[in-house]
């Protein structure tokens, strides 16, 4: 029997993804079958492990994001070390990240309805300001600032909700920034201009974040993303910012709030993320409207296999008792990395399979569905050999049956002896009427012919009555 890996008391199902920080895996915890609690569990990299002052900050501001409990943020339950992981758990999000949406709709040359990308940054800024008015037991702000907000890092559930994550490790990273060279500096393309220039910044920078993810949300393109750093810090700091009428048609209370959020002066911007919030859905209801409802139609329409994978990982690492039975992932990377951190919402890989026994019965499957496939293929094409002989060969068949009834008449050779007999009377009666002319001619005479009948026979009698007829 293969055991569980185990981090703490978590035990690791299978690995979700894995990022330039941590490694996510689905993880459960509970002692008695049937009252288990599926969890994402992030482990700190070995790489950022080993540096002491990353993994101080790490867990401070891990903790101050555990005391987070906002409806759109990611709720952490635990920060912890076991054997020298750094780790920490948090709600399991079934759903997919911003950026894969956007990714969608770019594919599919659509655009996601305004209305609706307008309530994600809605949720995502309403989980961003609880953030950002966190307060220490002394009633003083905790200042805290996410940093890293991105697509990647807002999740939209199957269900329509919306979650922003990555509040520790993005704030420690930051901190981490200023005080040690060669840091981590989050997504270049997705600062504001004051934190590109490490300037001091405050809950303003998540704003203007929050604009450009919205722009590109409705524009289904990148903003300011270029071929490299240097370009992208040029358009960052320098290139005019495009407004969304540009690119396509928008509404303008809707680019009004957009352009409002890009201010490269953070005095020119909404002042807190409610604000923004506010603006965004006075916009929806004079739009017409939108739920969650809608949000979450979207999303399963857009990514029904992800759906069913979500589904079929929770339920297995719910209902799985035999270890041996799982397999869990460690070796090779997932195929859902992302440029970030990965998160708790990004899919599982399809090439992950959580059950060998699983496995095997789908090889089975898929052999005897290959043999079934070849059977049917044979069939198919015998049938299709005899159509085009048949046309060919009946023709000849018809004329050989056709004339075997010919042979068999039994009947019709008894009666030619009568055919013969009758023709002779028949040649015979065209050449009596012959002479009848002659005989016609002397009426007059016919006492002469009746003396001779009944002399030499009796049967001119009919020969008479036979001419009765002759006088037209």
């Amino acid at each position: 029997m293969v055991p569980f890996t185990k981090v703490g008391r978590y035990q690791l199902i299978t690995r979700v993804a894995m990022g330039g920080m941590a490694e996510v895996y689905l993880a459960r915890h509970g002692e008695l079958t049937g009252f288990k609690t599926v969890v994402v569990l992030k482990k700190v990299l070995p790489h950022l492990a080993a540096n002491p002052d990353f993994i101080s900050m790490f867990l401070d501001e891990a903790r101050i994001a555990s005391r987070l409990d906002h409806p759109h943020v990611v709720r952490i339950f635990e920060v912890g070390r076991a054997d020298n992981e750094f780790f920490l758990t948090m709600e399991v999000v079934q759903g997919m990240p911003l950026n894969k949406l956007v990714r969608y709709h770019q594919e599919t040359e659509t655009l996601v309805d305004q209305r609706l990308a307008s309530m994600i940054i809605a949720h995502a800024a309403a989980g961003l300001h609880h953030a950002h008015g966190l307060i220490n037991s002394d009633g003083t702000s905790m200042s805290l600032v996410h940093r890293d907000v991105s697509p990647q890092n807002i999740l939209v559930s199957f269900e329509g909700s919306v979650k922003v994550i990555d509040f520790g490790i993005a704030r420690a990273l930051g901190r981490l920034t200023n005080t040690g060279a060669g840091g981590a500096k989050g997504k270049l393309s997705y600062m504001s201009p004051e934190q590109a220039k490490t300037e001091e910044i405050d809950a303003r920078t998540d704003i203007f974040a929050l604009g450009v993810v919205l722009w590109e949300t409705i524009c289904a393109r990148r903003l300011f993303s270029r071929e490299n750093d240097l370009g992208t810090m040029q358009a960052l700091l320098y290139d005019p910012i495009p407004p969304p009428s540009e690119v396509i048609e928008v509404a303008p209370p809707l680019e009004r709030i957009v352009m409002k959020a890009l201010s490269r002066d953070p005095d020119g911007r909404y002042k807190t993320a409610q604000e923004m919030q506010l603006a965004l859905e006075r916009y929806i209801v004079q739009a017409g409207g939108a739920s969650t409802a809608h949000l979450a139609r979207l999303m399963k329409d857009s990514f029904p296999d992800e759906q069913a994978r979500w589904q079929d990982m929770v339920r297995t690492a719910l209902e799985v008792d035999d270890p041996s039975s799982i397999a869990v992932i460690q070796e090779q990377p997932s195929s859902m990395e992302t440029e970030s951190g990965a998160t708790s919402a990004q899919l599982p890989s399809a090439r992950q399979k959580m059950m060998v026994r699983r496995r095997w019965v789908t090889i089975a499957v898929a052999i005897g569905v290959v043999g079934l496939v070849i059977l049917i293929g044979s069939l198919l094409l015998s049938p299709r050999a005899v159509p085009v002989v048949e046309p060919t060969v009946r023709p000849q068949v018809m004329p050989r049956v056709m004339p075997l009834p010919a042979p068999v008449r039994p009947v019709p050779r008894p009666t030619p002896p009568p055919a013969a007999t009758v023709p002779p009377p028949r040649t015979e009666e065209p050449k009596a009427p012959a002479p009848a002319p002659s005989k016609i001619k002397r009426p007059k005479s016919a006492p002469v012919p009746t003396h001779r009948t009944p002399a030499s026979n009796p049967k001119p009698a009919p020969s008479i009555l036979d001419r009765r007829p002759n006088p037209f």
